[in-house]
């Protein structure tokens, strides 16, 4: 029968051109009507169509090499692990040509050897299929191997302290593109390795990564766009590179980010990235410094969403005026952490005093005066404050009369302002306070003594102060270093 049949029998069917045009698709005709070879073919189809799963006849061709027709039965087998092993395959690819691309990646990814790269240091693979989920190479996951000889080809930048061992240092080099064959990347950490070059775009098609940090490198280029297409994407940090961007629309895609750092990144060209922010409705902290940030146009604040999330912001040394304090007591109701320092603020809007969550605000190094004073009776629950380096007025204790956060502040600085000469405020009530700076502040007449339990930090330095402090009193500051 097998020389017969030849090598007909030996065909594996395919499950969607199994019955020709020519033949009837009815395996239900009479057997009397058919010879030996279209009985065979006959019995060949009825087995075909009652044991084979519907699911079959909808596969596309590719998959129909799963499932194989033998005498007796329909047998479907599953090339998954085959599948899964060549993804591994990939996947390793990938990550030797990555390996290559960094200028002392043999250092400190020695552990990148052996068939299995899921047991490389710093990968982290799924269980179930294999593929590389997790590129975490911070030095805690980098294993160097470098002798006497080999730290003479080490990049030793200056802007690096050591202060141990001097093999810790960067990997450097460039991001090659390769990165972007780890489809199933979910966390990418490539944060300090003083890496050169842009990025590579095609990190935009990894939409299943949930945190991407490139900090502290020294990547060049535009902001890709195609972040956009990051969707999952929940933590960004960028920060400390040598980036551009045009724009920040593509913001308004990453519905899911947590937290954005692009600090060091020029968007002086970003006209419009307060609305680009507002878009983000679940972001929590925002980095922002240094980035040669436009002025907020106050006329478009009332068009922009209110975010409900945000709770910690950066915006210091950016060059911004007043107008930026519209926009921030509108773009949160919950805003705990506020740095404005080293800006060209002037003063204060009346909407300053309905931030009743902040908890530590930095306007230092800005050219408030003192109409700011009436903006803080509400703010009960700050625990830092720092108005340094200002031009403030009239005396530091009418400053101190408006605070209402007598037993949570822990931090205070009003040093370096124009104050009006006066005594040495009464701070005794501040019982919590940890630091304390009134230098430069124009205080005058005899020192008293400052009765505060947890004092670590006091400086009355550059004032018109006179008298001295008895040792046993300062040996009650305890806490005094």
């Amino acid at each position: 029968m097998r020389d017969k049949f030849g090598p007909h029998w030996y065909r594996k069917p395919n499950c969607e051109t199994q019955v020709s045009q020519n033949e009837p698709r009815n395996p239900f005709v009479h057997v009397s009507q058919l010879g030996l070879r279209d009985l065979y073919k006959w019995v060949s189809q009825f087995i075909f169509w009652f044991f084979c799963p519907k699911r079959i006849h909808e596969r596309k061709k590719e998959s129909a090499e799963k499932y194989m027709l033998v005498p007796g039965g329909c047998f479907c087998y599953n090339n998954e692990s085959s599948n899964s092993q060549y993804s591994r395959k990939t996947d390793k690819e990938a990550l030797l040509k990555l390996k290559s691309g960094f200028l002392h990646g043999r250092h400190f990814l020695s552990s990148w050897t052996g068939d299995d790269c899921c047991e490389w240091k710093g990968i982290s693979c799924n269980k179930l299929n294999g593929r590389v989920t997790k590129l975490d190479l911070r030095f805690s996951n980098l294993t160097p191997v470098i002798g006497p000889q080999d730290l003479d080809d080490l990049p030793l930048p200056g802007r690096m302290m050591f202060t141990g061992d001097p093999a810790i240092v960067a990997l450097g080099g460039k991001i090659d593109s390769s990165i972007c064959e780890l489809k199933h990347l979910t966390f990418l950490y490539l944060s300090f390795h003083y890496l050169k070059g842009e990025i590579p775009k095609c990190i935009g098609s990894l939409g299943q990564l949930i945190e991407l940090k490139l900090a502290e490198n020294e990547l060049v280029g535009f902001v890709p766009n195609t972040f956009a297409n990051l969707s999952n994407l929940q933590n960004l940090d960028l920060r400390n590179n040598y980036l551009v961007a045009n724009d920040l629309e593509w913001l308004s895609h990453l519905s899911n980010l947590r937290y954005l750092a692009l600090s060091y990144t020029n968007l002086s060209r970003v006209v419009e990235w307060p609305s680009s922010i507002s878009k983000i409705p679940y972001l929590v902290e925002l980095e922002l410094y240094a980035c040669g940030l436009p002025q907020v146009n106050v006329k478009s604040i009332s068009h922009m969403n209110s975010s409900t999330a945000l709770q910690i912001l950066h915006l210091f040394e950016n060059e911004l005026n007043s107008s930026i304090l519209s926009w921030v007591v509108n773009v949160s109701k919950v805003l705990r952490f506020l740095d404005l320092r080293e800006n060209s603020l002037q003063s204060v809007p009346d909407g300053f005093a309905n931030m009743i969550s902040l908890q530590y605000l930095d306007l230092s190094g800005n050219e408030l005066d003192g109409s700011i004073i009436k903006s803080f009776h509400t703010l009960c629950q700050l625990k830092m404050l720092d108005l340094s380096f200002n031009k403030l007025s009239d005396q530091p204790s009418d400053y101190l009369q408006k605070l209402c956060s007598a037993h949570d502040l822990e931090y205070l600085r009003l040093d370096h302002n124009t104050f009006i000469s006066g005594p040495l405020p009464d701070v005794s009530r501040f019982s919590s306070l940890k630091m304390l700076n009134l230098g430069s502040a124009n205080i005058i007449g005899p020192l008293s003594f400052v009765h505060l339990q947890y004092l670590k930090y006091l400086d009355l330095s550059q004032n018109g102060l006179n008298g001295s402090l008895p040792l046993l009193e300062v040996s009650k500051l305890a806490s005094l270093e």
